[in-house]
């Protein structure tokens, strides 16, 4: 079952002050539909004195996704169904028109 997302890169540009209502920070880079499949791993790591809970999510996407996809920290992220997933690792598919993208929801900052 897929559902639509859309792919987000920051754009770079230092947040204005005041700041308008309709400014992100970030562009679409690419929108289309994927799959999305929770992985059995979870983290609970402590930043601080802050409990962290972040969850390991599988996005499958069109291999297009790869071609200019950015992973890591400051990487990518997917906005699939109002929630923000970063883009931490990406593979070739099982199938040869697909992308295997790893990634995190960190629920500590979505609650």
């Amino acid at each position: 079952m897929s559902t639509p997302a859309q792919l987000l890169r920051s754009n770079g540009e230092e947040m204005p002050f005041p700041l308008p209502e309709d400014w992100s920070g970030e562009d679409v880079v690419w929108t289309g539909n994927v799959r999305l499949q929770q992985r059995n791993q979870s983290e609970a790591p402590v930043s601080g004195l802050q409990p962290l809970e972040v969850r390991k999510y599988l996005v499958v996407a069109p291999i297009a996704v790869l071609r200019d996809l950015q992973v890591g920290e400051s990487g990518d992220t997917f906005l699939i169904q109002g929630k923000r997933y970063l883009a931490r690792e990406a593979l070739q598919g099982s199938y040869l028109w697909e992308a295997d993208i790893f990634c995190d929801l960190n629920q500590t900052q979505n609650q």
